[in-house]
């Protein structure tokens, strides 16, 4: 009788201490992510560079951690709707380690997946021509997360 009973207490003592025992923060999950493309501007003239950012914000009160298969974290793909030319994508002619990628997005914060400037220029070197361009932002690995703004060359 005497083992069950100290059997017992060390059972009472020892579980209400292995739920405080964890170091791990409380995590958010990617459906408190939002996904966005942030364009520098709107409107630009030939010669003229844009800015593209690719962005992770969090509406959770805890940190959301996303792993991404590859160093790729995003691409950007810039199309011409009307003649649908591709001017530009961001992972042309890159190299990307094939190693496991996690990116933390801090509470109610948002974190930078890529950025990229465009020369409004052609692989080529060529000049784009004037127009509506849509530039669409892709996360890799995460097919839901897309987002797209257009783009005017003057």
């Amino acid at each position: 009788m005497r083992s069950h009973l100290a059997t017992a207490a060390l059972v009472l003592l020892v579980l209400p201490l292995s739920g405080c025992l964890s170091d791990d923060p409380p995590r958010g999950s990617e459906e408190d992510l939002r996904f966005d493309v942030q364009l520098s501007t709107a409107s630009m003239q030939p010669g003229q560079s844009v800015t593209i950012r690719v962005i992770l914000t969090s509406v959770s009160p805890a940190s959301v951690q996303v792993t991404f298969n590859t160093s790729k974290t995003a691409d950007v793909l810039i199309t011409n709707p009307a003649t649908l030319d591709h001017p530009f994508s961001s992972s042309e002619g890159r190299n990307y380690a094939q190693v496991r990628t996690s990116v933390d997005v801090p509470e109610f914060s948002s974190t930078v997946l890529l950025e990229v400037a465009w020369d409004g220029r052609y692989t080529n070197g060529t000049d784009a021509p004037p127009g509506e361009y849509r530039v669409v932002a892709q996360a890799a690995d995460h097919p839901q997360w897309v987002a797209q703004k257009m783009l005017s060359i003057q």
